[in-house]
């Protein structure tokens, strides 16, 4: 009976399974969670609390892939568990997203539901059963975990694909993907191939570019915005009255868009392509860039400036532990990273820090030795969402006379206001720096972009997007604001894996020879396919790059 119970609740709460489902698809999903109820039985050894107490463990289990599912358009992944000290360490970010007076009730609707079943249901097996059945229960755990395990759920799902795991979730269940993915998640990055690396950098000759002189090199600033994007694609949107300012800057600089790899979160994906040129889809997916590939140092923007002279500073204004970006920036080649724990007095907008604010350090960090070239890589928190609850630290009077969207009900408009409210002074900071900028004795680029599109999923539905677009597809944009006549160039970027070598081409900086493949073969001027550098990029000690600058730098 329990067993049936168990089965039963697993077709029901799964979403990519049901009755319609082959059984032996039920079966491999149902497993896992007969070992955890034989387990918590072996040690309560009483069938109702470890019934009740199971179906609670399964049922949290896929409430908080349903939350992620609705947000981030992901499933819960095993990796997700890297980041388990992070979501307590920052429930203040992540619990905004759960419905806590439904989990608060439930919890002890549990507890008492557990004490009362305890008290009332006499113990079923002495000492010696129990052991038997917890020897049963890490059993069943023993052969989920070895090779005959993994064939048989390998064997039922098919081809195994770590790349893409949402096909096997989808088509076998979450439960039984868990149990392959035991085996197989953390997988080898890609291998580099020597000889196909060899062979592509034998067909191309780098350009030599003359470095400026270290009182004419620019300061670079690279400013993420967070959940920007131009709702020019949206029904009933009328960009220039929505954003007003920001079509003011469009003017005065070069404007492109470009898709990103992924949608309302995990920022770091979209930030380790800029950094790197490397884009996500090379790396296993489902994985987070700083905590299973930046293990290392690792080639990027930040190496080759700093390996012209630049001091490099990244500043971000949240905890500098997040998504471990203490650890990976400087892998990635920051000098100097400031988080939130160095920004002493702030002023909050909404739930986060401001975008003034940050904006006000980035140009402190400028300040802060004129005579040096700065690249700065600002990452900004202020338009984090959720958006469509009370939101502090704001002018509510000024929110609700904002323009919105045609075809929105209530609940849309207000989240949608309370993005726009954010965004728009997100245009002012750049604002601010670009007047800041036009003001300095040295030259400046800036490049502002949008890491990708905000989990407004009401009003992107109820508007609806032109082009057959979709939240996961839409474009975000990306501006560059320079001081000083840029480089020409025949193309630019249509994704963010695209827009750090696209940077520097247009500073007139040199590059290294790496990146200059990078630039011939985006501008469709290379012949052959140049998948295999991305391999060649990650294993790439920038040390390398650092020798290769001596052609450019006189102190070498």
């Amino acid at each position: 009976m329990v067993l049936a119970i168990i089965w039963g609740f697993v077709v029901w709460i799964d979403p990519w399974i049901g009755q319609q489902s082959p059984w032996l698809t039920q079966g491999l999903n149902a497993v896992p969670i007969w070992t955890v109820f034989i387990l918590i039985f072996a040690w309560s050894a009483r069938p109702s609390p470890a019934l009740l107490l199971t179906l609670a463990l399964t049922a949290w289990i896929f409430y908080i892939n349903h939350i992620k599912w609705m947000e981030l358009s992901q499933p819960l992944m095993l990796s997700d568990g890297l980041l388990a000290g992070q979501v307590i360490d920052h429930f203040d970010l992540l619990g905004s997203y759960l419905n806590l007076s439904m989990l608060m009730w439930l919890s002890l609707a549990l507890v008492i539901g557990t004490r009362w079943l305890w008290l009332t249901e006499p113990p079923w097996f002495k000492l010696r059963a129990r052991l038997s059945l917890a020897a049963l229960g890490i059993g069943a755990l023993a052969f989920l975990a070895s090779p005959m395990g993994l064939a048989l759920y390998q064997n039922h799902q098919g081809p195994n694909r770590p790349w893409a795991p949402i096909h096997n979730i989808q088509t076998q269940g979450w439960l039984a993907y868990a149990v392959n993915a035991a085996h197989t998640e953390l997988v080898a990055l890609p291998s580099v191939d020597p000889d196909a690396v060899t062979e592509l950098k034998g067909a191309f000759t780098p350009t030599p570019i003359t470095q400026p002189a270290l009182a004419e090199r620019p300061h670079i600033v690279v400013v993420l915005s967070e959940s920007f994007f131009e709702p020019r694609y949206l029904n009933g949107a009328d960009l220039c009255q929505l954003l007003p300012l920001w079509c003011d800057l469009i003017d005065q600089g070069h404007l492109g868009e470009m898709t990103v790899p992924t949608f309302g979160g995990n920022t770091t994906r979209t930030e380790y392509e800029v950094l790197t040129g490397i884009p996500y889809h090379t790396l296993p997916q489902g994985i987070y860039p700083y905590t299973s590939v930046v293990l290392q140092r690792s080639a990027s923007l930040a190496w080759w400036l700093r390996s012209l002279g630049y001091q490099t500073t990244a500043i971000h204004p949240h905890d500098r532990y997040f998504w471990q970006r203490h650890r990976a920036l400087p892998l990635l080649g920051f000098e100097t990273f400031i988080g939130e724990q160095e920004f002493g007095r702030h002023k909050r907008s909404g739930f986060w820090i401001s975008d003034e604010d940050l904006t006000r350090k980035v140009i402190e960090t400028l300040e802060h030795d004129p005579d040096t070239p700065q690249f700065v890589f600002a990452i900004s928190m202020e338009n984090h969402g959720p958006w469509h609850g009370k939101r502090p630290n704001m002018d509510e009077a000024t929110r609700d006379a904002l323009p919105t969207i045609e075809g929105l009900n209530d609940r849309a408009q207000h989240a949608y206001r309370n993005y726009l409210y954010h965004q728009r002074q997100a245009v002012d900071a750049l604002s601010q720096l670009w007047a800041h900028a036009q003001q300095s004795r040295r030259s400046t680029v800036i490049l502002f972009f949008g890491d990708h599109l905000p989990g407004l999923h009401d009003t992107f539905q109820q508007a609806g997007m032109m082009n057959d677009l979709t939240p996961l597809s839409h474009p975000v944009p990306y501006l560059l604001l320079t001081t000083n006549q840029v480089t020409p160039q025949t193309w630019q970027p249509n994704a963010s894996h695209q827009l750090g070598p696209w940077l520097l081409s247009k500073t007139g900086l040199p590059m290294p020879s790496d990146y200059q493949l990078l630039i011939e073969a985006h501008g469709g001027n290379a012949e052959a396919s140049i998948e295999a550098i991305y391999p060649y990029l990650m294993s790439l000690d920038p040390a390398k790059w650092a020798l290769e600058s001596c052609r450019y730098v006189a102190s070498c």
